[in-house]
C-alpha cells in the first residue's frame, strides 16, 4: 500500500534519527502542526516548507514534492515549455514498465 506524503514524511523523520520537536523547530513550525501534517489531519505543507523538510531529512525535495500531490516547479515549467518533448518522453517511460 502506498504511503500518504504524512506517513512517508515521519517515516524518512524516523530513518533520519530526528525528533519530531527538532524537525518542526528546523521548519518553523510547532510540533502539533508538524503532528497534523504525519497523521494525514493537515493539508500538504506550502512548497519552501518541503524544501526545507526534504533538506532535513535526507530526501530529494522533488520526491517529497510529488507525494505531497503538487508538481515541481521545474517540471510545471518544462511541461509549459515544451509539452510535445514532455509527452513523448514520460510515454518512453510509461512504455518500460
Amino acid at each position: 500500500m502506498r504511503k500518504n506524503y504524512g506517513e512517508y514524511i515521519r517515516a524518512a523523520r524516523k530513518r533520519a534519527g530526528i525528533k519530531q520537536t527538532d524537525l518542526a523547530d528546523a521548519i518553523g513550525v510547532d510540533k502539533a502542526y508538524l503532528c497534523r501534517i504525519e497523521k494525514g489531519n493537515q493539508a500538504a505543507p506550502p512548497p519552501e516548507k518541503i524544501e526545507i523538510i526534504a533538506k532535513e531529512l535526507g530526501e530529494d525535495a522533488d520526491i517529497l514534492t510529488l507525494r505531497c500531490g503538487r508538481i515541481p516547479e521545474w517540471i510545471e515549467i518544462l511541461l509549459r515549455e515544451e509539452p510535445e518533448a514532455s509527452v513523448a518522453a514520460l510515454s518512453n517511460i510509461g512504455k518500460l514498465s
